[in-house]
């Protein structure tokens, strides 16, 4: 470990992450456009599904706010799974990765604070989307500071799964198709455009090993009123109320989500330590 101080450090740091931010909103078309895309999928699957929806059930009235909390948390962990195998990618494409090791910080340090500038950006397109759907459906707004809540274990969760896509972009040069993978998990297992219980019990159960499940299910119990945490009732706990339920899922959310965040990072310092030993590390 370099011996440097805490202000060079915090500098890297800060440098690190105005440096993804400003390379996230110099591309103004793709900040517009991800606004659009996300009210045209949650317009798209709630029309389609409140079609389906039994007349005066309670899902018909709670659909659209299922569907666009759980597009919500998709759309934030999407942004994140692919955000340090890209920028590894980028910085091998570059040829400026071995630099990096030139930095007062670590590597992985500069990798995901280079990753964070995005939580900005996210938080902005997740809010207009929220509020440009409130003009086409009655959208339920619960307890913001959960919300908020949510969204930093969602961070976490996905940060984590990440890095295990960079470390293994790394070596296989190619990241996409782990990418794709993951972002298939959250769609299907993590049940983002409707309610678990619409899911097999046998996925609902795979369900449970996936981090992001538990930030999509309390998205939905902290957004929506007198919405019980699905996931809860499927574990041999005893809750006595939804909020506890969510409080449960929260601390379930943020402990997972740091025994991932660990073994990603042992497993990224473990490919390194491979490729290190070659000149394989930077390669295109």
């Amino acid at each position: 470990m370099r011996n440097v101080s805490t202000r060079s450090r915090l500098r890297a740091w800060r440098a690190a992450i105005k440096n993804d931010f400003l390379h996230l909103a110099s591309y103004k078309f793709n900040f517009i456009g991800g606004i659009i895309t996300g009210v045209a999928i949650i317009l798209w699957i709630t029309f389609a599904a409140l079609s389906f929806a039994d007349k005066g059930s309670v899902y018909e009235t709670t659909l659209p706010s299922v569907a666009l909390y759980g597009t919500i948390v998709f759309f934030y962990a999407s942004d994140f799974l692919w955000a340090v195998g890209r920028y590894v990618r980028r910085q091998q494409f570059f040829g400026t990765l071995e630099q990096i090791y030139m930095a007062p910080e670590g590597m992985k340090t500069v990798m995901i604070m280079g990753s964070m500038g995005r939580t900005v950006i996210s938080t902005i397109q997740a809010l207009l989307i929220i509020g440009i759907f409130a003009l086409f459906f009655p959208v339920s707004f619960g307890n913001i500071t959960l919300m908020f809540l949510v969204l930093g274990g969602t961070v976490m969760a996905s940060l984590s799964i990440s890095i295990l896509i960079g470390a293994f972009t790394l070596t296989i040069k190619r990241g996409e198709v782990i990418m794709n993978l993951a972002n298939f998990g959250v769609i299907f297992l993590a049940a983002a455009f409707f309610p678990f219980a619409f899911l097999p019990l046998g996925v609902r159960y795979l369900s449970l090993f996936f981090p992001i499940s538990y930030a999509v299910d309390a998205m939905r119990a902290a957004m929506i009123p007198n919405w019980y945490p699905e996931l809860i009732t499927m574990l041999p706990i005893s809750v006595s109320s939804s909020l506890a339920a969510l409080f449960l899922e929260l601390a379930i959310l943020y402990v997972y989500s740091s025994l991932l965040l660990v073994l990603a990072l042992k497993t990224f310092s473990h490919q390194e330590r491979k490729l290190l030993k070659g000149p394989g590390l930077s390669e295109y």
